[in-house]
């Protein structure tokens, strides 16, 4: 195939690391694509490294875009309005790619014209290298957009980098990330253009074509967030509204839905006791009590499928998260313990 492919990648404070990022886009083997690079307001040399790759590229065209900080949303959006391929990748500049990234995609979209999302596995440094692909035995994996749980599962459907979208799907239905939103605005974003497809056959490349460096000690997930709750309410929303539309209504959705939500409202939880939260250790109780008493979280506790330990249950139906965090504790000091025996 010769149809170009956008290659959008948002740039803040990434130096060296970007260089990797955009030398792993130099060696790819399909080559009729052009780069965008989005400059979100660096303060150190990363929008110089733009301006001299750009000069210095004959393989492709690359245009630099420089902007004023306004987070990684809004320059995503910027790539898709200067995009002017039919397809579109995103690679976060801080990332890496296999020379096969763009090649499998394009391959697999002439191999599979009716399917209408072509995705990729990937490999997390940060986790040991641990690699995520739907299957191991296969090259291609053809599921639907009715195995969402299934594929999110195995961790592919939420990155926007481990997928070929198509530019004129995004622009026609001006699906773009929320802008005022710093975390689970790419989920939403996926599952708005999962919705848009016409065609609902996914193809997933079960090749690790994209490595993920999780090394960022100021990642927006390691973070304090006095607003996460809100934000995950609304992921979890967006995600109750798409798959009720799409007929996930069996029981086996049911609890994949409350499974989500069980993670997501203990992540918030957790998220609360984070080092970098000035409140007052009973506040932080207090405000953990209200999750804990929330209708979304009892009716997880009763659908979910995941399996919790009981004494761990019980004190989540005492709605005091006190106990919550004695019990959390009190497996914390037996795995020191345990540690420590051996």
């Amino acid at each position: 195939m010769t149809d170009l492919v956008s290659v959008v990648i948002p740039v803040y404070n990434t130096n060296e690391r970007f260089k990797a990022c955009f030398a792993s886009v130099l060696n790819q083997k399909y080559q009729y694509i052009e780069v965008i690079l989005v400059d979100d307001g660096s303060s150190d040399t990363s929008a110089q490294i733009c301006d001299t790759i750009a000069a210095s590229t004959d393989s492709f065209p690359v245009t630099v875009i420089h902007k004023p900080n306004g987070g990684v949303s809004r320059a995503r959006n910027l790539g898709i309005d200067y995009a002017n391929g039919k397809y579109l990748v995103f690679i976060d500049s801080d990332d890496q790619v296999t020379p096969d990234y763009i090649s499998d995609f394009m391959d697999t979209r002439e191999k599979y014209p009716d399917a209408g999302h072509i995705w990729c596995g990937f490999k997390c440094k940060s986790q040991d290298n641990t690699k995520y692909v739907y299957s191991e035995h296969e090259k291609y994996s053809l599921k639907y957009r009715e195995d969402y749980f299934d594929l999110s599962n195995k961790v592919l459907a939420q990155s926007p980098c481990l997928r070929l979208y198509d530019v004129s799907v995004l622009k026609d239905n001006n699906i773009r990330m929320i802008e005022s939103l710093s975390l689970a605005e790419d989920i939403i974003f996926n599952l708005e253009y999962l919705d848009s497809v016409q065609s609902t056959e996914i193809c997933v490349v079960n090749a690790v074509n994209y490595t993920y460096l999780d090394i960022d000690p100021e990642s927006l997930n390691r973070k304090f967030r006095t607003d996460l709750i809100e934000i995950e309410n609304r992921y979890l929303n967006t995600l109750k509204f798409y798959i009720k539309k799409w007929g996930l209504v069996d029981s086996e959705s049911n609890a994949n839905y409350y499974n989500v939500v069980y993670f997501k409202l203990v992540e918030t939880m957790h998220n609360t006791f984070l080092r970098d939260n000035k409140m007052l250790y009973i506040s932080k109780i207090l405000y953990n009590n209200e999750i804990l008493r929330s209708e979304m979280f009892m009716n997880a506790l009763s659908n979910m499928s995941v399996s919790i330990p009981i004494r761990l249950r019980r004190a989540y139906h005492t709605k005091k998260y006190f106990w919550v965090r004695v019990y959390e504790r009190m497996v914390s000091i037996m795995s020191i313990l345990k540690k420590l025996s051996k």
